[in-house]
C-alpha cells in the first residue's frame, strides 16, 4: 500500500475522491488547482528523516510552530516528494485548527508511517491536548556551558 500506488500515480487525481474542509472552509477547488498525490497533515516540522515539508517562511504569520495549536495542511505532487530529502518542500494549502477529511472510496493511506487502506469516511483531525516536552539544549561553538541555545 502506498508505494505502489505512488509509482503507478493510481490517485494523481485525489481531489476527485475526497473533500477537504479545514475551519470550515472548504478546499477542495484548491485541491483540483493543485493536483496533490498526497495530503500531509502535520504539527511539528519535520517529518521523514528530518525534511521539512512545509518550508521556511519569512512571513511570521504562516511560520510553523510547534507550540501554535495548528495543524499544517501540505499537497506534494510526486515531484515534489522525490525533492523533499533535497531540501524542497510541498504547496502549501492552510495553518488550521480543525480538518475535516471526506473521502469517497477506498483510498491507499499511512497514519504516522503505518500503510493501510481506508474505506469511505469522515475523518476529523483537531488538538486533542497538549504537553511539555523537554529536550537537550545545544551548546554554542566555542561557548562557555552558560552560553546554551534553547
Amino acid at each position: 500500500v502506498g508505494g505502489k500506488d505512488l509509482i503507478k500515480r493510481s490517485w494523481k487525481d485525489l481531489s476527485d475522491y475526497v473533500t477537504l474542509i479545514c475551519d470550515g472552509v472548504n478546499l477542495t477547488s484548491r485541491l483540483t488547482e493543485l493536483r496533490p498525490h498526497v495530503l500531509l497533515f502535520l504539527n511539528i516540522p519535520k517529518y521523514s528523516a528530518g525534511t521539512v515539508p512545509w518550508g521556511h517562511s519569512s512571513d511570521p504569520e504562516s511560520q510553523q510552530r510547534i507550540d501554535d495549536k495548528k495543524i499544517e495542511v501540505i499537497g506534494l505532487t510526486t515531484a515534489s516528494l522525490a525533492t523533499l530529502q533535497m531540501g524542497g518542500h510541498g504547496d502549501r494549502i492552510c495553518q488550521c485548527s480543525e480538518v475535516q477529511l471526506t473521502t469517497r472510496k477506498v483510498i491507499p493511506m499511512q497514519v504516522d508511517g503505518e500503510p493501510c487502506r481506508l474505506g469511505p469516511s469522515i475523518i476529523t483531525i483537531k488538538l486533542r491536548n497538549q504537553a511539555f516536552v523537554v529536550q537537550k539544549s545545544r551548546r554554542i561553538d566555542g561557548s562557555s556551558p552558560a552560553h546554551y541555545l534553547p
